[in-house]
């Protein structure tokens, strides 16, 4: 009798402990998301294998193309100006002129940048 007193007291412990435990435990797999604002989701530099695209919290942006070319490295083109974001497009107006508006949209958790039917990944 005394025996199966230690065992249920002691299996009575364990369980509390691990509920206490779990309490506190780091799932490390988060599965909630709350997506930053766009105009702070899209700071920070993008890239895919053709381009890569810069764009500041002040409202700048810098673009880097690559020119096809038979053998890399190839060389690239580089544009910059300011942007602004609105109804879903961003808007650049590049220094030297013909301002451009593509449609943007997020995957990935604000990981991948969709511009224009083209991918750019967070760098």
């Amino acid at each position: 009798m005394k025996r199966w007193l230690v065992v249920a007291s002691v299996a009575m412990g364990l369980g509390m402990v691990a509920c206490g435990s779990s309490e506190k435990k780091d799932t490390g797999g988060d599965t909630t998301f709350t997506p930053a604002p766009d105009a702070q989701a899209i700071v920070g530099s993008w890239g895919n294998s053709e381009a890569t695209v810069t764009f500041d919290g002040n409202g700048h942006f810098k673009w880097e193309k690559m020119i096809p070319c038979g053998a890399p490295p190839c060389p690239t083109t580089m544009t910059d100006g300011t942007y602004t974001l609105a109804n879903g497009k961003v808007i650049m107006d590049p220094t030297e002129g013909n301002d451009m508006s593509m449609s943007y949209s997020w995957g990935g958790n604000q990981t991948s940048l969709m511009l224009d039917a083209k991918t750019y990944s967070k760098k």
